[in-house]
């Protein structure tokens, strides 16, 4: 082998990090006037919430507490586990049968604000484990096509960079919502806590419902 030659490159860490805060600028500004990212983010933060008023922490309590049984769990968790594993590949037919991504959208979170309310109603173990399915499995109806979504709206010179905003909104979202579900569940109990998570769709909703491609094409 010949005799390699190297020269260091220089590097301006100072013009760096000016780049990296004039991308993050031109983002932030970018997410907030586009008419479907802004809405679609908006969204994103308040599917947070949603997830841990009704996530593992209190369904998995809440089911405990009504009988069900430790070892149950893992059964329970499997079987949902393996009917969403297919849920990705119905998205899609549904999608077409739509017509469009605000309908399937309104579809789908329609279906999940309906099983988080009913939680209210009901102390029988069997409803409760149906309807904690359907919440989980029209939820990996959902997260799928959002995603692929909110991609075709951006483009390719700022994708990392909204990404990483988007990243950013949804772990302050994290910090934030997680001691408050934790309080909230202490002072009300844990199924008015899963209950509340359906009013939080229904903001969610509204959200989606504003959404108008036309006014971005």
């Amino acid at each position: 082998f010949g005799e390699e030659h190297f020269k260091k490159k220089k590097q301006n860490i100072t013009k760096h990090a000016k780049d990296v805060v004039d991308y993050t600028k031109k983002s932030i500004g970018y997410s907030l006037h586009h008419h479907v990212i802004f809405w679609l983010m908006l969204s994103s933060i308040l599917m947070i919430a949603i997830y841990f008023f009704s996530g593992s922490f209190t369904w998995f309590p809440f089911l405990e507490s009504l009988g069900f049984k430790q070892h149950w769990f893992g059964y329970l968790s499997s079987a949902i586990f393996s009917l969403c594993i297919f849920a990705p590949y119905f998205s899609r037919p549904l999608l077409k049968k739509a017509k469009s991504h605000k309908n399937f959208f309104l579809i789908i979170i329609s279906v999940m604000f309906f099983s988080l309310f009913l939680v209210e109603f009901t102390t029988s173990l069997i409803v409760l484990v149906i309807l904690l399915g359907i919440f989980w499995l029209a939820s990996n109806f959902f997260i799928p096509i959002r995603d692929n979504y909110f991609q075709m709206f951006v483009p390719k010179r700022i994708r990392a960079t909204v990404g990483s905003v988007k990243g950013l909104l949804s772990s302050l979202t994290l910090v934030v919502i997680a001691p408050v579900v934790g309080f909230v569940a202490d002072k009300i109990g844990l199924q008015k806590t899963i209950f509340i998570a359906s009013f939080i769709i229904l903001l969610t909703m509204l959200l989606y419902y504003r959404i108008d491609e036309k006014r971005v094409l």
